[in-house]
Order: structure tokens, then C-alpha cells, then sequence
């Protein structure tokens, strides 16, 4: 029996090479760009958010503290003869507030007991925005009295885009007080418009009760 062997010549490479085309690869790059470009907006829109809540914290925690101090200092007005609770809104000018009371800090210098303190917005001149900056000072009225040259001037806020008053009595709004002899007011609402960055401000507002500090 004559056995016959059948010889198969292999191509090397059969299989094909295995490497991308030029349009795969394009793909592939496509792809991989849509899916960076979607990280970055995500991470992006993240820290604005971010910024933005940090930026509103800031606004609300100043605006708390103004607030809690006008409000210490209004609560425990204390009548002075010669003296009046004066202030006007932002209507005609920027606005201001001046009225004695018993909450004195040691802005003085000393324990007074009873001080005058104005709140008034004027143009900040370190601000290259067009903001204002609330100031305050405070005169003693017991004990050694400052001359009006001595009396030192708080820089409160920055920032303030806008600050308006307005009083209340008898069932009607005043856009300013003048109360001679101590006559106060039955409401004070204060509002306070800050720009924590150009474009970009917030509004906040209150109204203290001044009824029940009427008289001595």
C-alpha cells in the first residue's frame, strides 16, 4: 500500500494583522473626548456651585451680624434731651441712621453707659466697584466726652451695593425720621442690598419693633 503525504504550504500571517484602522482610532478619539469634555463640565458646575454657596455664606453671615447688632443697639434706645432718633432712607441721598442708646461698645474707649451712634453708606474709595461701605461711630455722652475730631469711625461692611430705611408709625411708611424730644418710630426696617462680585447680589431685609422702647 503506497501511502501519500500531501504537503500544505502556510502563509505566515494568516490570521491577519490585528492593529486599528484609521477610522476606529478616529472614533475611539472621539469618544474619549466627549467623555472629558462631560467630567470637566461636571467637576466645572461643581465649583461654581461650590464658590457660589461659599459666596451666599459669606453675604448671610454678614448680614446676620449687621442685623444683630442693630438690632442690640436700636432695642435699647435710650432718650437723651436735645437729642433725636434720626435717619433717612435712599431716596434723595445715601442713607444713615443716628440715635443714643445704652448698647455702647468700647469703640469709645471706655465704659460710658449712654453713647450717640450713627450708621450712614458712603462711597468706598478702596472699592473699584461701584459699591458703598456702611460706617459707624460712636460718642460718649457720660463721663468724658471725645471732641468730634477724637471720635473713632468703624468700617462695618464693604460691598454694599445699597442700604435703604424706612419707618413706620400710625399705619403709614416714612422714607425718613426726625424725631424731636426721643419720638420713635413704631417699626425701622433696614435693608441691605450686597454685591459679593460684579452682576451678582443679594437682598436682605428686617424691621425691629421699637414700640415697647418708647420713653425713658
Amino acid at each position: 500500500m503506497n501511502w501519500s503525504i500531501s504537503h500544505h504550504s502556510c502563509s505566515e500571517g494568516s490570521t491577519g494583522d490585528s492593529g486599528f484602522t484609521l477610522v476606529e482610532v478616529l472614533v475611539a478619539i472621539s469618544l474619549l473626548t466627549i467623555v472629558l469634555t462631560s467630567i470637566y463640565g461636571i467637576f466645572s458646575a461643581v465649583s461654581s456651585a461650590k464658590e457660589r454657596l461659599d459666596s451666599d455664606s459669606t453675604d448671610y453671615q454678614l448680614a446676620r451680624v449687621l442685623f444683630d447688632r442693630l438690632g442690640r443697639e436700636l432695642r435699647s434706645y435710650h432718650p437723651v434731651a436735645q437729642l433725636s432718633f434720626k435717619g433717612r432712607g435712599s431716596a434723595d441721598t445715601l442713607s444713615s441712621l443716628e440715635f443714643t442708646t445704652r448698647a455702647v461698645s468700647t469703640l469709645a474707649g471706655e465704659e460710658t453707659g449712654i453713647a450717640l451712634v450713627r450708621y450712614w453708606l458712603e462711597p468706598d474709595p478702596q472699592s473699584d466697584q461701584n459699591t458703598g461701605v456702611l460706617l459707624r461711630s460712636e460718642t460718649p455722652l457720660l463721663g468724658a466726652v471725645k471732641s468730634e475730631t477724637e471720635v473713632r469711625v468703624l468700617r462695618l461692611a464693604a460691598g454694599i451695593a445699597e442700604m435703604d430705611l424706612r419707618f413706620y408709625n400710625s399705619g403709614q411708611w416714612f422714607d425718613s425720621w426726625d424725631g424731636q424730644g426721643g419720638a420713635l418710630p413704631e417699626l425701622v426696617e433696614i435693608s441691605l442690598r450686597l454685591e459679593s462680585e460684579p452682576g451678582q447680589e443679594t437682598l436682605f431685609r428686617s424691621a425691629f419693633d421699637l414700640a415697647k422702647g418708647k420713653g425713658p
